[in-house]
């Protein structure tokens, strides 16, 4: 994917939706969070507002501050450091089953609640 593409964008604008409602529904603020992962609270104002991405080496910092559970942490993982939305478009002229990014996408667009018991749900099932 490259770095300025539509699809690239796209996975961003996502992704910074759902950091910034971890973050929120945890209670904690943007200077909480730097601290847990030793970097500027610019830097988690551009990842939430879809400026940057988090770098891939800092990822379990990431997940970890933010409270991901393991469900979230594979579907952001896939948008942000994989071909995910690019196998989107495969699949949408049928060339592929739905892909882990396709599902994420239609996952974000569910309202909170209702994300909160599937995630809830995958929780269970996967003993996490």
């Amino acid at each position: 994917m490259r770095k300025n593409s539509p699809e690239r964008i796209e996975a961003m604008r996502q992704v910074a939706k759902l950091l910034t409602e971890m973050r929120v529904r945890r209670g904690q603020n943007r200077s909480d969070i730097a601290r847990k992962i030793e970097v500027s609270r610019a830097r988690i104002n551009s990842w939430e507002n879809a400026k940057l991405a988090p770098n891939i080496k800092i990822f379990d910092k990431v997940a970890k501050a933010y409270g991901m559970t393991k469900a979230e942490k594979k579907m952001i993982s896939d948008l942000l450091y994989t071909n995910g939305l690019k196998k989107i478009e495969e699949n949408q002229k049928g060339q592929g089953t739905l892909t882990e990014a396709e599902v994420f996408v239609g996952f974000i667009a569910l309202p909170v609640e209702t994300r909160r018991r599937i995630l809830a749900a995958i929780n269970a099932y996967e003993g996490d």
